[in-house]
């Protein structure tokens, strides 16, 4: 399926609303006028309909301008692409028929399709461009990387070819997809080879430096450390036997002290039993002696209670409650006369004979404990007395046995441990060895495959000769070049076969001058779009917009001459295309050329929108370009506007 891309119709929403669209629909259509009439701005419309992020119109167009609508032809059909600047993150596309098809972002955006993948996919290169994976993880897209070989802006034209320099690897990988000198296959491949690459050459930097570090010295030579990881793990064979047969030696030795240790147990069990009998009777004893002390307060409260005299009042004749006659009472002996109660010293007689032989009996006890406690203690000490000189006995017994083993133990087992971490440490530098081993043994089979794929990424490559292409190329370029007779030229002409690039007289494109920088881009845009119209596998859209060349070229006579030759010659070109048989090869193409001024040679072979001062791209507007006032320039931020959710019939 050809590749179409068509622009059939442009028109623009003011303030004022809709304007009448401009007819585009013609394989070549000029826009003319004197500078500031919206030349430029027209074209910029095109490309911000197609998803090219617009930051500032110029002039008028600045103000004014509110939403754009651009109706295009493509492979699949007939669609609209409508754009606001309000919401300019969105493009709505509608079918032939009006009806909207989707809302497309064109940022990435919750998972989303982009307008730059419908557009691609409406040109059936989607497929083709998502192969190439572009450092940072990008993949090309319609406006950054097919645009700019539709689209020669005027601030650009004679500066680069295409792109800037810095996007050269996006231009030239375009380029090649484009005219078949590459495949999704191969550049996916191509993608994973330069990926791996670097990947190899950062693991063997890596490497390299471990390698390098570990080389440097003995002490982390591979070989040395090998030899002395070998003679440790001998020794250390050695060193464990040592230390084996020491310790069955020292347990010999210390078997014959068994009796002597027995003899400890049963002197530490008696003194134990001792002590726990002596702690049992301190504890009754101290009861005892409480007790005692208990009664001695007790029988001391009762004597100061006894020896407490009676306080006498005068006797009452009367009761204090009834005044009842008191004086003839008699009461009992030992009794108070008025509440009858026992008088102090006479009911405590009973108490005191108890207490008396309470304090006794505490008494004999505390003495006796007391007994008991001293019998103990000193039953006890005979019993330490005794276990001390056991365990002497049985340390100078079994020290003489067994003590030299101890030290040839303790000796035999540092040695081990000193071995061993020696042994440790050679280990993590041999496994370092080790762990570098492997890490070329993986870089090694990394590049391996990467011979595997460079073998697919070759058998999966061009699907045309690099050598033709670039032929047909050379002849085509060479054609224009001749036909415009570029100035201070002899007429050598050709791509340079690695970057594509047009070399004039061996001259690279910055080397020359401005007209003629203009001159060779354009004749370069056109080299191409000349070679996808007889090219029938050739996936170039056949669109090419051209934004004011002749301020490029210059004002003198030569240069408007040499604008003329571009323009004619290309003319000739597509008059030639009308005349070929019926049957052969032939792709809709389009070219838009945005000039101050053009000779009425051309004029009369191509459509032409004449913009003036007074009726320029933005239409009913007095002295458009004028500094706005204030009641105009209220822009795309007008109060009164709000974002329009219904986006009404598009223009068909």
């Amino acid at each position: 399926m050809s590749t179409v891309l068509q622009v059939l119709s442009l028109r623009i929403k003011t303030v004022a609303g809709w304007q009448d669209p401009y007819d585009l629909d013609d394989p070549v259509v000029a826009i003319v006028g004197p500078v500031d009439t919206g030349k430029s701005s027209l074209v910029d419309c095109i490309a911000f309909a197609l998803g090219k992020d617009i930051d500032a119109f110029r002039g008028a167009v600045h103000t004014h301008l509110r939403e754009v609508e651009l109706r295009i032809r493509v492979s699949s059909g007939i669609f609209i692409l409508r754009r606001a600047r309000k919401t300019s993150s969105y493009i709505e596309v509608f079918d032939a028929a009006g009806t909207s098809v989707n809302h497309f972002p064109v940022k990435p955006h919750e998972e989303r399709q982009l307008i730059s993948s419908w557009l691609l996919e409406r040109l059936g290169l989607d497929e083709l461009f998502s192969s190439v994976l572009l450092p940072g993880g990008k993949s090309l897209d319609f406006p950054t990387a097919l645009l700019p070989y539709c689209y020669l802006t005027q601030s650009d034209i004679d500066r680069y070819i295409i792109q800037a320099t810095r996007h050269d690897a996006v231009r030239l990988v375009t380029l090649k997809l484009l005219f078949n000198l590459t495949t999704p296959e191969h550049e996916r491949l191509n993608s994973t080879i330069r990926n791996v690459d670097n990947d190899i050459e950062r693991r063997r930097r890596r490497a390299q430096l471990i390698e390098s570090f570990l080389s440097e010295s003995q002490m982390t030579n591979l070989g040395a450390v090998t030899d002395e990881i070998n003679r440790l793990r001998q020794a250390e064979l050695e060193a464990a036997s040592r230390l084996g047969s020491w310790k069955n030696d020292g347990r010999a030795a210390s078997q014959f002290a068994d009796h002597e240790r027995q003899r400890v147990a049963v002197g530490r069990q008696t003194v134990s039993e001792l002590e726990g009998s002596l702690d049992k009777l301190r504890r009754q004893q101290e009861k005892a002696e409480e007790k005692v002390e208990a009664c001695q307060e007790a029988l001391a409260a009762l004597t100061n209670l006894e020896e407490r005299p009676p306080k006498l009042h005068v006797v009452l004749p009367r009761c204090p409650a009834c005044e009842g006659e008191l004086t003839d009472r008699i009461p009992e002996p030992g009794r108070c006369y008025i509440c009858g109660q026992l008088l102090a010293g006479r009911i405590q007689a009973a108490e005191r004979k108890l207490l008396g032989m309470a304090y006794a009996n505490a008494q004999t006890e505390a003495s006796n404990l007391l007994i008991a406690v001293k019998d103990a203690e000193e039953r006890a000490q005979s019993a330490r007395m005794t276990l001390k000189k056991l365990l002497q006995e049985a340390d100078d017994r079994v020290g003489d046995a067994v003590t030299p083993y101890v030290d040839a133990i303790s000796a035999a087992s540092s040695d081990l441990a000193r071995i061993r971490g020696e042994l440790a440490s050679l280990e993590r530098i041999s496994d370092s060895h080790n762990r570098l081993r492997v890490q070329f043994e993986d870089i090694a089979e990394m590049e391996e495959q990467q011979k595997d794929r460079r073998r697919q990424a070759l058998e999966a490559g061009q699907l045309e000769s690099a050598e033709s292409v670039l032929d047909a190329l050379n002849a085509i370029f060479r054609r224009i070049v001749e036909g415009i007779k570029l100035p201070h030229a002899t007429g050598r002409a050709r791509l340079d076969p690695d970057t594509f690039m047009p070399l004039v007289d061996e001259q690279q494109f910055p080397q020359r001058g401005g007209g003629a920088r203009s001159a060779v881009s354009i004749a370069y845009s056109l080299t191409l779009l000349t070679y996808a119209l007889e090219n029938e596998l050739a996936k170039l859209p056949a669109l090419l917009i051209i934004d004011s060349p002749q301020k490029n070229f210059g004002a003198n006579e030569d240069d408007k001459k040499l604008a003329h030759r571009v323009y004619e010659r290309f003319l000739d070109y597509t008059s030639e295309l009308k005349d070929v048989k019926d049957g052969q090869f032939y792709r809709p193409f389009q070219l838009i050329i945005v000039d101050n001024d053009l000779h009425a040679d051309i004029r009369r072979r191509i459509k032409v929108h004449q913009f003036t001062h007074e009726d320029g791209f933005i239409r009913g507007l007095a002295n458009p370009h004028r500094a706005p006032d204030q009641s105009v320039a209220l822009a795309i931020h007008d109060p009164g506007d709000t974002p329009e959710l219904d986006f009404g019939e598009p223009e068909l």
